[in-house]
């Protein structure tokens, strides 16, 4: 008897350098060297979770974070079923432009609801200049935008370099989008 088995299509996206590739090969249990690994278009991951008896699997893509891919990167947003917008805490320009992401992302002609996991990442660095009260302002800006006072956004500070909070963002997203497709299917 075959098990059921649903498929999860993440994006990982932001601006570039600002780690969507470490962390997605960190809670894949990859490894990156040390290295900054520039994604030129699409690249991406699998990863199989059993919930109760039933296959779970994400498919993470990470986009490419440079404005010239931006046509390209408009045709890997089909399917998508969860977000995961990624920003760097020493790079205010990178927080401020999750707006552009989120824009471009909906100007593709995707109009559904779903969730979506904010990381500020590279936490492990002392030269913070992004304060979680300005997450906060942003992800109340996003449930206003979407008209919807419970729609699921949550906030992860992690380090690519150490995996702290790492799992917990992915882990946080699949639930929520594991869950949803019980209610939905």
């Amino acid at each position: 008897m075959s098990r059921r088995s649903n498929i999860h299509k993440i994006i990982l996206i932001g601006d570039a350098a600002v780690g969507k590739t470490t962390l997605r090969k960190k809670f894949m249990g990859e490894s990156t060297g040390g290295q900054y690994l520039m994604t030129i278009g699409a690249d991406f991951s699998i990863k199989k979770l059993d919930v109760d008896g039933e296959l779970n699997v994400l498919q993470i893509w990470d986009l490419a974070g440079q404005r010239k891919f931006g046509a390209i990167i408009d045709g890997y947003f089909k399917g998508t079923k969860g977000i995961i917008l990624v920003f760097s805490l020493n790079n205010p320009d990178s927080f401020a432009n999750l707006k552009n992401w989120i824009d471009d992302f909906l100007k593709s002609g995707k109009n559904e609801i779903m969730p979506i996991i904010i990381i500020g990442n590279k936490s492990d660095l002392p030269d913070r200049a992004v304060r979680r009260t300005q997450v906060e302002i942003f992800m109340s800006k996003l449930r206003t935008r979407f008209a919807i006072p419970t729609f699921q956004v949550n906030y992860f500070e992690t380090s690519g370099i150490t995996g702290d909070n790492v799992p917990e963002a992915f882990n946080e997203l699949a639930e929520i989008m594991i869950e949803n497709n019980a209610h939905f299917s």
